[in-house]
């Protein structure tokens, strides 16, 4: 499981709770996960399908899933 943290210097880091949770923790102040450079290097090669969560998050997960879809990642 991986994470991104939506501007995490303003908005405050995961909580405590769940911040051991995640194998990785991306740190993005775009809503799109996906438009962020290092968010490829997150995925294992060959990565063709994406489960995508969030709390608080419906902008962030929207643009998210439209731009993997654009890419043709599921």
């Amino acid at each position: 499981m991986l994470a991104t943290e939506q501007y995490p210097d303003g908005l405050g880091p995961t909580v405590e709770a769940l911040a051991g949770l995640p194998a990785g923790t991306l740190a993005k102040t775009a809503f799109s996960a996906a438009a962020d450079p290092g968010f490829q290097a997150l995925l294992p090669a060959g990565t063709r399908e994406v489960v995508i969560a969030g709390v608080e998050t419906h902008v962030c997960v929207l643009q998210t899933a439209l731009e993997l879809l654009g890419s043709r990642t599921e």
